[in-house]
């Protein structure tokens, strides 16, 4: 079993790796009695304020990596709705399948 080096271990050895995290934004319409979503970067999220609110829950982590060997790979991390959204393991989740094709089978 492979153990899945961290970002910055992997950007020490000159790979470029880039991480987004996106949250889900909602907004409840008072007259139809629904709320609809916006799943953005965080950073984009004042441009929504006040008319939309973050859930804690919910969200995504999508990590590219520029491999020199493999070349461009990337992973994505689905947080449930029913779990508060964890940077930390998102990124982890998302990187294990980005370097999946990285791994050989022993």
């Amino acid at each position: 079993m492979k153990v899945i080096p961290h970002v910055s271990e992997i950007r020490k050895q000159g790979i470029k790796v880039k991480v987004n995290h996106l949250r889900d934004f909602y907004k409840f319409d008072s007259k139809t009695g629904k709320k609809s979503v916006i799943r953005t970067s965080f950073e984009l999220a004042e441009e929504l304020h006040p008319d939309y609110y973050l859930d804690a829950r919910g969200g995504a982590t999508v990590v590219l990596v520029d491999h020199p060997q493999f070349g461009k790979l990337n992973g994505m991390s689905e947080c449930s709705t029913k779990d508060i959204f964890n940077k930390k393991v998102g990124t982890m989740k998302a990187l294990a399948q980005a370097l999946a094709p990285t791994f050989s089978k022993d």
